[in-house]
């Protein structure tokens, strides 16, 4: 001890000044002895204060006069000011009035103001005072007041009381958050599912309170979503509790954008003013614990998903014709920011992820592979047995493959990638591709043939008529989209030049190639009796099969000379006309007569006439022959012309034969009302004195309509048939290739002539005796 420091022998212990304390008079009430409040000499040991919290404070101050006996040994002479917020965590052993032992931590606050002064003489003038109060309105507090005998200064530990924001020590509870999860789903959660939790919401405080419930972010990096009872927790969500009420809440969580196992959230519940959580509780939501006690938010992970990519995606189909021996095939793994293909196969349920084929219309598929020397290795991308086939950081993988080995037939072909999976036996119940995936089917096509000629050029017969459709039919449908990869040449004997797609008609369509020659270029009467030679190659059919160039279709024709005064001609003729909806025949063939200059407008058939929904009029006419049909056959009159001549006028096209150029004239034709009107192709029927030289023998008009529609006629069937009864026996296969059919004609074929038919179509006369012979 200092040689100076004052020594405190007494000190007065009450709240209440002494000089009060002695003059006290007990109060004569029943409830006084009651209460046990005991005598005067109670006042005397008074240092307790009970106060509540709403705003308002209370205010003890000691003066001069008062404290002047108590304190004149209690200081230590110095000047003090001593502001205290009770509250934060102190231990000081303090020594009570009467030796008892406290611990300062409340949350009120309390102001002491003490100056003390000691003199030789003893003489000292001190005052004292402080303020108790709590802004809570619900709060209330019972503490003692001591005085530090060290420090001079005033002590208050709390005894009891309740409080809240924060909560004291010694008090009760005004508010108590609690949450707690009560359940989770034990069945496996699909990716898909949402995991539903229950969780408990309680406040055990004793008064109502304003609570927060928010997710801890920090728990939750991958993105999973949490909904309380449909209400996000991205934001705090606030509840108003009444004291003691509790409540069970769904917490629903959804799986974030890639993974499927997460680690456990926390959900945190908080006094509205709590922000950082110093009275807060949480609880851990998760519905998996591992065989090692860590607990998770664990989804089902289905088998990975795998996709087609490169041309097979864009086009999604492929193309192998005579040119291609491989196809490459590109593959997209979706999930390649998680892992490979190979990296998923050794740590997930992924097996394989394989290339599969079937020829369209089978059931089964069949593995793709690749022949490596003796080896045969199935594409496989999850484990690639070669480096061409491992799959890039961008989540693709390519494979060349060759088809030669695989596709070894024509036809329609499907692909289909797919992944495949352990099975889990806890997933029974889940949907078929959960332990597998498989990518839409790609079809494609393998057309390895090229396209022959089928049949003679038609028509059969070696003489044509100017102006006719000659056509060549193909083995199989043929490319005709313009501009036309094939080329067509045609040479007449005595015309310099050549005809092709520039000055000639041409129809293209399936397996049919055809032309006309085209009379705005040349009058059909000037090829007439001339030779024509037809030279055609690369032809190409729809999957860019090209017939080989150095054997290309040659043949050659005589073009009919006919006897031009019994030649009849149709055509069609179109008139830029506002008609109304019906077309007066009888008006169309006099203007036609009119402008040819016909003395007889019989002359002129209007075989058919319509009016379009645009206004034009459309007619199919007929010019008939110079000759009448009379006996003696004699022109009607020196001014009628052959009927291919009046088409040519109508036209506009000059006669070669009186010295002109025979082309079109370039003058606008209209009728006499003005309307403009146009001459489509004509076609030119013989009289009948040439029409005996030129029509087709029956056998052959069969055989004609077989090219036509791509068969043979039955007559040559059964007469190739009984040819091959007397080579072979029994060896059907050789006959079919024979007579190359197949075996469902050959079917066919039997039943027909069954019937009695030797010619038509084989579909329609199939179908004829069967229901001939039901």
């Amino acid at each position: 001890m200092e040689a100076d420091e004052p020594t405190i022998n007494e000190h007065w212990a009450s709240l209440v000044p002494e000089d009060l304390a002695d003059n006290a008079v007990a109060l004569q009430f029943p409830y006084v002895e009651q209460a046990g409040l005991g005598d005067g000499n109670d006042l005397k040991t008074t240092q307790r204060l009970h106060f509540s919290g709403g705003g308002n404070t209370m205010v003890y101050t000691l003066d001069h006069e008062a404290m002047d006996e108590e304190l004149r040994l209690a200081g230590d002479g110095k000047n003090q000011h001593d502001v205290y917020k009770i509250g934060a965590k102190t231990e000081n052993d303090i020594k009570s009035f009467g030796g008892v032992g406290v611990n300062i931590n409340g949350d009120f606050h309390v102001e002491t103001t003490s100056t003390m002064t000691e003199t030789d003489s003893k003489e000292s003038k001190t005052s004292i005072s402080f303020t108790l109060g709590d802004p809570d309105r619900e709060d209330e507090f019972v503490t003692d007041v001591y005085i530090d005998e060290t420090h001079g200064t005033f002590v208050f530990p709390l005894i009891s009381g309740r409080s809240k924001n924060p909560h004291e020590p010694n008090t009760e509870w005004g508010e108590r958050p609690f949450i707690d999860m009560v359940s989770y789903p034990l069945r496996p959660i699909l990716p898909d599912e949402e995991i539903v939790i229950q969780l408990k919401i309680a406040n055990f405080g004793k008064s109502n309170s304003s609570f927060n419930v928010y997710l801890d972010h920090v728990t939750n990096k991958e993105g999973l979503t949490h909904d309380l009872s449909g209400d996000s927790l991205r934001t705090p969500i606030n509840y108003w509790l009444d004291s003691d009420v509790n409540f069970e809440q769904d917490l629903t969580i959804k799986r974030g954008p890639e993974a499927f196992l997460y680690e456990k959230s926390k959900i945190w519940m908080v006094g509205e003013w709590d922000g950082y959580g110093v009275e807060g509780v949480y609880t851990e939501v998760y519905n998996y614990i591992d065989d090692d006690g860590k607990k998770w938010i664990k989804f089902e992970e289905p088998c990975p998903t795998v996709e087609w990519a490169g041309d097979l995606k864009r086009d999604r189909g492929f193309l192998a014709n005579v040119n291609d021996g491989t196809i490459l095939l590109s593959v997209y793994n979706p999930s390649h920011a998680v892992g490979s293909f190979q990296d998923l196969a050794n740590r997930t349920r992924l097996e394989t992820v394989n290339v599969l084929y079937r020829q369209l219309g089978d059931v089964e598929w069949e593995r793709a592979f690749v022949v490596d020397g003796t080896d045969r290795l199935y594409i496989d991308f999850a484990n690639p047995a070669k480096t061409l086939w491992e799959e890039n950081s961008f989540g693709y993988a390519n494979i060349e493959w060759d088809i030669g080995n695989t596709l070894t037939a024509d036809g329609n072909y499907e692909l289909m990638v797919e992944t495949v999976c352990t099975a889990d036996p806890n997933l029974k119940s889940a949907p078929d591709n959960f332990n597998g995936y498989a990518a839409i089917p790609i079809t494609g096509v393998m057309d390895r043939k090229i396209p022959k000629r089928y049949g003679s050029p038609l028509p059969l017969g070696d003489i044509v008529i100017p102006g006719e459709e000659i056509a060549v039919m193909f083995s199989e449908p043929i490319l005709c989209e313009q501009p036309y990869r094939f080329d067509i040449n045609v040479t007449v004997s005595g015309i310099p030049g050549y005809f092709d797609e520039r000055n000639l008609n041409i129809f293209c369509s399936g397996r049919k190639l055809a032309f006309q020659f085209d009379q705005t270029n040349i009058g059909y009467d000037e090829l007439m009796g001339r030779d024509m030679n037809v030279t055609i190659n690369k032809v190409s059919d729809r999957h860019l099969n090209k017939m080989n160039e150095l054997d290309p279709i040659d043949f050659s024709k005589t073009l009919a000379n006919l006897n031009l005064d019994e030649v009849t001609t149709s055509f069609q003729f179109t008139v830029d006309d506002d008609c109304d909806g019906s077309v007066d025949g009888e008006a169309l063939q006099n203007q036609i007569a009119g402008i040819l200059a016909l003395p007889q407008p019989s002359r002129i058939d209007i075989q058919s006439a319509v009016c379009n929904n645009d206004g034009t009029t459309v007619a199919t006419v007929m010019i008939g022959p110079a000759l009448s049909a009379g006996t003696l056959r004699r022109k009607l009159s020196k001014a009628d012309e052959d009927a291919i001549t009046l088409v040519h006028k109508l036209m506009g096209k000059t006669d070669t034969r009186n010295g002109n150029d025979g082309k079109v004239g370039s003058q606008r034709r209209v009728l006499a009302n003005g309307k403009e009107f146009h001459v489509g192709p004509m076609r030119i029927t013989p009289g009948s004195g040439d029409k005996k030289l030129l029509d087709t023998h029956p056998d052959l008009q069969l055989e004609e309509e077989m090219i036509r529609s791509g068969g043979e006629t039955l007559l040559l069937q059964k007469k190739r048939i009984h040819l091959m009864e007397n080579k072979l026996e029994g060896d059907i296969d050789e006959v079919l290739e024979a007579l190359k059919l197949e075996r469902q004609e050959l079917h066919l074929v039997e039943m027909v002539l069954a019937c009695g038919f030797v010619g038509g179509n084989l579909l329609l006369l199939a179908a004829t005796c069967f229901f001939m012979r039901r």
